[in-house]
């Protein structure tokens, strides 16, 4: 079934064509869907889930082509839910935490963990110029409609935590007298981490992000490594809400949504 879904959905949609800018969103299109495919190996509606990737991945292509014929669009344009919210033009600030966030995001191309890290340091937006990859406390507040990996869920992954492997009590009890409580058996986090239903949140087009942000559907890069091993950050999905790990090397690219405070 796994080499099945490959084989059909991509070849199926058929690969992108290699013309820049335009090409290179197009090639991102793919990362993305591949990324997504991935997700719905070994699930009981495997054959569903493809198709909800290849229509994705449709979008994301006719946003390249929106792009190609407009490229100098504004992220916020007047009349916007941003501006409506009253905010600086491609920003929005959260009321409850306090937080403002990037409403744009980077997906085009997407990036690594380190540059995206650099992205948010260097990023210049609204007038500030301190803004910031976020941790995944804060990227945690940006989910909707999924209790258990909300900010008050029962995901017990928090900034500054690391993963016990194996699962034994002993281990865990040694880790949290050495780490000052912050470890997390990881089977906690497979069990309670996982998200909600995929496309079933409030959000635009049923994802777990508020439709005030543009990229509701796509997974985001936090700056909190997985202590345990740093060559591990976490990330949110927001197509179905879960929290998980990705590997920060040089194939491994996400989305991208800076904050500040």
């Amino acid at each position: 079934m796994k080499w099945f879904l490959i084989f059909f959905f991509v070849f199926i949609v058929g690969l992108p064509a290699n013309t820049k800018p335009y090409d290179t969103c197009m090639d991102e299109c793919l990362k993305k869907y591949m990324f997504c495919l991935e997700k719905c190996i070994g699930r009981a509606d495997d054959i569903e889930c493809g198709f909800k990737c290849m229509v994705s991945r449709l979008k994301c292509e006719d946003f390249c082509e929106f792009k190609r014929k407009d490229h100098n669009t504004p992220p916020d344009k007047p009349g916007s839910k941003a501006d409506i919210f009253g905010n600086k033009a491609g920003t929005f600030k959260d009321p409850k935490t306090g937080l403002m966030w990037q409403t744009g995001h980077v997906d085009f191309p997407l990036k690594k963990w380190s540059e995206a890290v650099i992205y948010c340091m260097d990023l210049t937006l609204a007038g500030y110029s301190d803004w910031r990859l976020p941790n995944i406390d804060e990227l945690r507040t940006l989910i909707i409609g999924c209790p258990n990996t909300m900010p008050k869920g029962i995901c017990p992954v928090k900034d500054g935590f690391r993963m016990v492997f194996p699962d034994d009590p002993v281990d865990l009890v040694k880790c949290n007298n050495l780490y000052q409580g912050k470890c997390v058996k990881s089977s906690d986090i497979r069990k309670n981490c996982g998200g909600c239903k995929y496309k079933q949140g409030p959000g635009p087009e049923g994802d777990y992000m508020d439709g005030v942000f543009e990229g509701t559907s796509g997974a985001y890069w936090s700056s909190s490594s997985d202590m345990s091993d740093t060559n591990y950050a976490f990330y949110i999905a927001f197509d179905d809400g879960r929290l998980d790990t990705y590997g920060k090397d040089k194939y491994n690219v996400l989305d991208v949504r800076c904050v500040r405070k």
